[in-house]
């Protein structure tokens, strides 16, 4: 929080929040309001619900939005710290992590700082395992991803038009 001086952590792509303690007792000296920002309302009614009750001295106030698109609907109040954390970086093409990163940098002001969490290059076969692994656990994690979007979001993917194919 010296560093910074940060009143408001802005957590692009927070989903469930698994990280954003660490942040919020890090920033405790500054920090007045807290602002999730993920395309799954559910999970951040869910991770603001349980903010809120953890920190009531925070304002939780959440945002659902695409953080390649929505950014602007991000509140400009700073000085802030936005993070952008986990692995999320590396899911994007270069152009898309170009794109990305020169809209976030137009929308940062002169006291606000980003925090940034990239992933590690991991050996192949560690890869593989994880997302084309045997048992089918994330073939059934992304399929149900499908799910969820066609019932949340009123989309229309059709399972059986889909093959899952993993590439990194």
């Amino acid at each position: 929080s010296e560093r910074t001086g940060a009143r408001t952590l802005v957590e692009l792509g927070s989903g469930s929040a698994p990280n954003t303690r660490f942040l919020l007792d890090a920033l405790s000296g500054t920090l007045e309001r807290y602002v999730p920002f993920d395309l799954s309302e559910v999970a951040l009614r869910e991770s603001a619900e349980a903010i809120a009750a953890g920190y009531p001295a925070v304002s939780v106030e959440p945002v659902v939005g695409d953080f390649e698109r929505d950014l602007g609907t991000i509140p400009g109040d700073g000085p802030r710290l936005v993070a952008f954390l986990g692995s999320t970086m590396g899911n994007l093409f270069p152009a898309q992590r170009a794109r990305f990163l020169s809209a976030l940098a137009l929308e940062l002001g002169d006291d606000d700082a980003l925090l940034l969490g990239v992933d590690l290059v991991k050996d192949v076969g560690r890869l593989e395992a994880a997302y084309h692994d045997r048992s089918g656990v994330t073939e059934a994690f992304v399929r149900n991803a499908l799910r969820a979007a066609n019932r949340e979001l009123e989309a229309n993917f059709e399972q059986r038009r889909f093959h899952y194919d993993p590439l990194w």
